[in-house]
């Protein structure tokens, strides 16, 4: 069994309240942390050491200085995405604490595909063109590179 351990010397504080980020983003930053304490704590451990394991992140958040409503979001998105990833463990989908090797094979083709999506049609390289009014600078490059 296992739990989400952070060092005593670890910093308290999260994104400040008050940054310059956005609200959404500091939102979503804030969720996937929640998250990651999650995902970090053993199925078999009691809920009570789960939540106490958020407790402290809601503590850290309202330390950096957010509200009581946004603490409650940013746990409440967390926990329905922590939710959603049991359950697709539960249908056999994807594992939670997936193993190094889990669709090896899969995985690797997928990244694979996104890498050599402009091989398609038998190129070697991709040039991104700066926009001109009706293309005409693609347009040059294309009838260069056909010629």
């Amino acid at each position: 069994m296992y739990e989400f351990y952070a060092k005593e010397v670890a910093t308290k504080a999260v994104i400040n309240a008050r940054s310059t980020i956005s609200l959404t983003m500091n939102r979503t930053v804030l969720s996937q942390e929640v998250f990651h304490v999650l995902l970090n704590c053993s199925p078999e451990l009691p809920w009570a050491n789960v939540r106490e394991k958020l407790e402290h992140m809601v503590l850290r958040m309202q330390y950096s200085g957010y509200d009581q409503k946004f603490r409650y979001e940013v746990v409440n998105s967390a926990l329905k995405a922590y939710k959603a990833r049991r359950e697709t463990e539960m249908k056999g989908e994807r594992q939670v604490q997936r193993p190094k090797g889990w669709k090896k094979g899969e995985r690797e083709a997928e990244r694979l595909r996104k890498e050599s999506w402009y091989k398609k049609e038998g190129n070697e390289a991709v040039i991104f063109v700066p926009a001109t009014p009706r293309s005409q600078l693609q347009r040059r490059y294309q009838k260069e590179i056909k010629d």
